[in-house]
């Protein structure tokens, strides 16, 4: 009761920094020992939130243990809730928040290492959209739709990401004759982003876009993936004239080994978006079991 009734105080509060840890050792089955930290900071008077959890957990009689900082943007990495082991519970990115002089800067990252993590992340949903890719064939882990009925696998190793998107809106405006112009109104936009795992999956899971006559996939089971990506954009009037807007976007992937891909875009964006690719090799995809 105490639980529910903070955190439902803290999400209403400003000013308020909240942060709870739980510990739980388990002696009657072996040793089994589960841990967490939620932080939750809203000091929105002066330009700054975040949120983040951490999961740590230990059981040698199921073989399973991570540590988790954060977690994917779609949800798919699930840890056991601290108060039910029975249920789970979905970890998203750790998330910090700047506001100052018509700046705004928001991050967010994530760490994984150990078992039970999910294949590589979906693309940021404004990357999607800025380099016109589709984003439904990425992995689903509540509903598992992207491995056509079967199971998405899990992996033991390690992955980590990190997100910010940055942004600056400024405008000037005076008295001219009694009469108030802007004299200018500028506004830039940007992102950056990165994914990056090496995980060792099963040797009956199987490449998502690939076939079962493909066989085992990886070395020894194990396949690394790495994404990155960043755009600019700006756009504004400068004495009440529009001025063309201007961006460009850089994007690698790669998805390596037995199949590989390489994947790399550029966008330009002058009055139009101009997009320029090229792809090498096959895709795994989300490894599925």
């Amino acid at each position: 009761e105490m639980h529910e009734a903070d955190a439902q105080k803290a999400q209403s509060a400003q000013d308020i920094a909240r942060g709870k840890v739980g510990l739980c050792m388990d002696f009657e089955h072996g040793f089994v020992f589960h841990g967490y930290a939620d932080v939750f900071i809203n000091m929105s008077s002066a330009g700054f939130t975040g949120k983040g959890t951490l999961d740590l957990l230990i059981d040698p009689n199921a073989n399973k243990w991570h540590i988790f900082v954060g977690g994917y943007r779609d949800g798919s990495v699930q840890v056991p809730t601290f108060w039910n082991p029975e249920a789970s519970v979905s970890l998203y990115p750790v998330e910090v928040g700047f506001k100052y002089w018509g700046i705004e800067v928001a991050i967010d990252a994530y760490f994984l290492t150990g078992n039970d993590i999910p294949g590589p992340p979906p693309i940021h949903p404004e990357a999607a959209a800025y380099f016109g890719e589709q984003t439904s064939s990425n992995r689903n882990m509540l509903n598992g739709s992207a491995c056509s009925g079967s199971t998405a696998a899990l992996g033991t190793g390690l992955a980590f990401g990190l997100g910010m998107e940055f942004k600056f809106n400024k405008k000037n405006q005076r008295k001219i004759f009694g009469l108030r112009i802007t004299v200018y109104d500028i506004r830039i936009r940007g992102m950056f982003g990165a994914d990056v795992s090496l995980l060792k999956y099963s040797e009956s899971s199987q490449c998502q876009e690939g076939q079962p006559s493909d066989g085992p996939h990886g070395i020894k089971g194990f396949r690394a993936t790495g994404r990155v990506w960043a755009f600019v954009d700006a756009s504004g009037k400068v004495l009440g004239v529009p001025i063309p807007n201007i961006g460009l976007g850089v994007k690698l992937e790669a998805d390596v080994f037995n199949p590989s891909y390489f994947d790399a875009v550029v966008v330009i964006n002058f009055i139009k978006k101009w997009r320029f690719g090229v792809d090498i090799g096959k895709k795994c995809g989300v490894p599925c079991d």
